[in-house]
């Protein structure tokens, strides 16, 4: 026998699930009692504008009925009105997902703040560019894609289904984060859930004005709700969780959330340029990090580019100020270094010297090195769909490994600054000009967080 056939001969059987015959494999939920299609609406004004008016929406969602919120169900309704009239001025939103129109997303339970997350509108663009092209083919209906229309779904780029002069078109999205992706119950009786969520700061970081200002600009929302399943419980399985409420035992929920900030960059030159930056925050548990990246926005005039779909690459190319192409590959410009530094440690050991090597550390932070479907990134990664990323856990969290947790980095014990440091970049685009020199640096934080549901209030461990 060989060496395999030994260890294989010591393995456990299984009955294949055309098998299974049996019911006691089958698991069911009698406690549930009933399950309803919820609707809750914001407190406050009914219209949200940027220019003028309320530019923040409060959804307050409680229920004195003893309900449980089904976290993952919840998503966001509301109307969304082009206020330009005239005529060929359309309205078109980027992002490819309508949650890029909210620059700042802050959840609460019973008062308590469990994820605030700022420039919510470019981590939302951000997730979209990880996404394959027939996951966004298959929500373009809820959100702000094209593909509902005839136009079809762009694969070098996003295209956005326009809205006409004076029209109004109704939205349904979910808003990503890490509590509303998560598979929890939530208690509303004890623990009522707040959502705040305020709108971009100014329309050009959502809406594409097209060249020279051809499309509008101007947008108003009306009639906002939010869309969740609550579940009625039996008593019994109710009076459980109370009792272990006042016995003190708290109710975990683990999630993963992220931290979000940018910096500036100044004065960089367009040759073999170097900068280090130094991101203050402390994590107990820090899993990935996401760095992209935003030119002088003064020099791209293609008008279809904002600060929530452009992730600039300095290796540049024509799609910067034309219709987005394929920018042709240029050795000078991919021999920059870059690694992640915490303490005396550096992620990658030797630093990371080519846009390939980036693409590859991507690829594992979001779960496609084995994955034959991919991300619609594609050649444009060298241009307008630029991300860096390091993993940062001991051990990998995806499926395959067995969705292992807790395993990121602990910069609090060693009290640890993560510094970024970047050598030998060239920023000349194909004309030679300056307008990939990166201007910000924003940077993605994805850490573990523990939510500690407690009678006497909430508990939030980072």
């Amino acid at each position: 026998m060989s060496n395999l056939d030994a260890i294989v001969s010591t393995l456990d059987e299984s009955v294949v699930p055309g098998l299974g015959y049996s019911l006691s494999t089958q698991q069911t939920a009698s406690y549930v009692r009933e399950r309803h299609f919820s609707t809750f609406y914001p407190s406050g004004s009914n219209v949200y504008s940027v220019g003028s008016g309320q530019r923040v929406l409060r959804f307050l969602i409680s229920d004195g009925s003893k309900s449980y919120l089904d976290l993952n169900t919840i998503r966001l309704c509301f109307d969304i009105t082009n206020t330009n009239t005239t005529s060929g001025k359309n309205l078109l939103l980027s992002g490819e997902h309508a949650a890029c129109l909210f620059s700042r997303l802050t959840v609460r339970i019973a008062g308590v703040d469990v994820e605030d997350l700022l420039y919510y509108n470019r981590y939302v663009g951000m997730l979209q560019n990880f996404r394959s092209v027939n996951s966004s083919r298959s929500s373009g209906i809820n959100g702000v894609l094209t593909g509902t229309g005839t136009a079809g779904l762009s694969f070098d780029t996003t295209i956005a289904e326009p809205i006409a002069p004076g029209a109004t078109r109704t939205i349904i999205c979910e808003l990503p984060c890490g509590l509303l992706q998560s598979h929890y119950l939530l208690p509303l009786a004890q623990f009522p859930l707040e959502l705040v969520l305020e709108l971009v700061r100014s329309p050009s970081d959502v809406c594409m004005p097209g060249n020279a200002g051809a499309n509008s600009t101007d947008f108003k929302i009306e009639n906002a709700s939010i869309k969740a399943d609550t579940l009625t419980l039996d008593s019994a399985m109710d009076n459980t969780i109370s009792e272990a409420l006042l016995q003190g035992r708290p109710l975990s929920l683990s999630i993963s959330s992220w931290n979000n900030q940018y910096f500036q960059l100044a004065n960089l030159p367009a040759d073999r340029a170097s900068w280090s930056v130094v991101m203050s925050r402390s994590f107990s548990r820090l899993q990935s990090i996401f760095i992209n990246f935003l030119p002088d926005m003064s020099k791209v005039t293609a008008g279809i580019w904002t600060e929530s779909n452009l992730f600039s690459c300095w290796h540049g190319g024509s799609p910067f100020n034309a219709a987005p192409a394929i920018p042709t590959y240029n050795k000078a410009r991919d021999t920059f270094r870059f690694s992640l530094y915490a303490g005396a440690r550096a992620w990658p050991t030797v630093p990371m010297a080519s846009l390939g090597e980036s693409y590859y550390q991507l690829q594992k932070c979001i779960g496609q090195l084995q994955s034959e479907t991919g991300t619609k990134i594609g050649s444009n990664y060298r241009s307008t769909n630029f991300h860096m990323a390091i993993d940062l856990e001991k051990v990998s969290s995806t499926p395959a490994s067995g969705g292992m947790a807790f395993t990121g980095l602990n910069t609090k014990a060693s009290n640890d600054q993560l510094r970024f440091q970047f050598d030998d970049v060239t920023s000349l685009d194909a004309d030679n000009n300056n307008r990939c020199i990166p201007q910000r640096m924003y940077v993605m934080a994805h850490h573990s967080i523990l939510v500690e549901l407690r009678a006497e209030g909430v508990l939030v461990a980072t």
